[in-house]
Order: C-alpha cells, then sequence, then structure tokens
C-alpha cells in the first residue's frame, strides 16, 4: 500500500468562474483522490479523467453540442477549470511524492 492515504486532504475542490452573461458565480467540485497512488503515472492520468469530469459537470459537454457560441463557452470553461485546477493538482501530486519517500 502507498502512504498517499497520509495526505491530510484527499479531496480537490475546483473553484472556477463560470462564464455566464450578466454575472460571475463561483462553482466547485469535490475530486476525490485518496485511492488514487498519484506517484505512479497511471494514479496521475486517473486523477486527470477525475478532473476533466469535474470540469464536464461544471461546463457541460461539448459532445453533442452543435450550437457554436455555446461550444466556445464551454471550451472555455473548461480551459478554466484545468487553469484553475493546476496548482492544487501538483500540490496533490507532490504530497504523494513527499509521503512516498
Amino acid at each position: 500500500m502507498f502512504k498517499a492515504n497520509k495526505i491530510t486532504s484527499a479531496v480537490l475542490a475546483l473553484a472556477i468562474l463560470a462564464p455566464l452573461p450578466a454575472m460571475a458565480e463561483t462553482v466547485s467540485v469535490s475530486v476525490r483522490y485518496a485511492d488514487l497512488n498519484l506517484a505512479s503515472a497511471a494514479g496521475q492520468q486517473a486523477f486527470n479523467r477525475r478532473i476533466a469530469a469535474a470540469g464536464r459537470q461544471i461546463c457541460g459537454a461539448v459532445d453533442n453540442e452543435r450550437d457554436l457560441s455555446r461550444r466556445a463557452s464551454i471550451n472555455k470553461c473548461l480551459a478554466k477549470v484545468r487553469s484553475s485546477a493546476e496548482p492544487a493538482r501538483l500540490a496533490a501530486i507532490a504530497d504523494t511524492a513527499r509521503a512516498v519517500s
């Protein structure tokens, strides 16, 4: 068993400013990763997929969106999610690396 369970915070909260027309709203989604081995490439890939899924939960999915304007808004929102999650994602991976070594 890896020592990642010793990490105090095993949940990454993603907060973004959602691109709403008349107002800005902060939205957060919890991304659990205590069950992942972030010291491995496979664990990090699973973590990235969970963050992407949280982004789709916040922003919506572009897969079936035909409206180009809405599609662009979703892509912009997803980029903001990735950007806002990146520092916490890197910190979680670094914490795991410290706990394992």
